[in-house]
């Protein structure tokens, strides 16, 4: 029974991996995040990250079970979506990468990554960002850091947004110059 699974995991001492495993497998019998919650006496979010961490591909877990992985780089792992791209990941690095290559590897292909934080998101807009198809990488294991990996996308719209201004400011102004080479520079009279 549940009951009995919830004590044995308590008790038992469990290798971290194998406690990800229940909690994956319970959450495909039906549990939902609150109910795997309250069973557990833990709050959601770290019900999230033990459920991201166990539905993980079985050779990563095995790699951190048998202590070629550590639990950073098990958990960098989970910001990579794909399990067939986290045993490439994996394979890539012989078996035994550190975290932040794992997390190079996730964005080794963008030119630049944001933050939802940075400026150039606060003046694009985030849900703009998301409408034009960027990928957004969620890091369950640290707070406020969603990574932006499409740095074409935030360029472009910037560009977009940049444009948009200038024209306004044409509207009101009978002179307007933008200084190419001087990011943010616009002289208007």
């Amino acid at each position: 029974s549940e009951v009995v699974l919830v004590r044995n995991i308590v008790r038992l001492n469990m290798h971290p991996a194998e406690e990800y495993r229940v909690f994956a497998e319970l959450f495909k019998t039906g549990k939902n995040h609150t109910q795997i919650a309250k069973m557990f006496g833990i709050s959601v979010r770290v019900v999230k990250q033990r459920l991201a961490l166990g539905n993980l591909d079985p050779n990563v877990l095995i790699a951190y079970e048998q202590g070629h992985i550590d639990g950073d780089c098990a958990k960098a792992f989970t910001m990579v979506k794909s399990q067939k791209q986290q045993l490439q990941i994996l394979q890539e690095y012989n078996g035994k990468p550190y975290a932040d290559y794992v997390r190079h590897s996730i964005t080794k292909a963008s030119d630049k990554t944001y933050n939802k934080d940075d400026n150039a998101i606060q003046l694009i807009g985030y849900q703009a960002y998301v409408d034009a198809g960027g990928q957004v990488i969620d890091n369950l294991f640290a707070y406020d850091k969603t990574i932006l990996a499409d740095g074409h996308i935030v360029k472009k719209l910037m560009s977009e947004r940049h444009q948009a201004i200038i024209d306004m400011l044409k509207l009101r102004f009978t002179f307007v110059d933008v200084q190419k080479g001087r990011p943010n520079t616009v002289d208007y009279k």
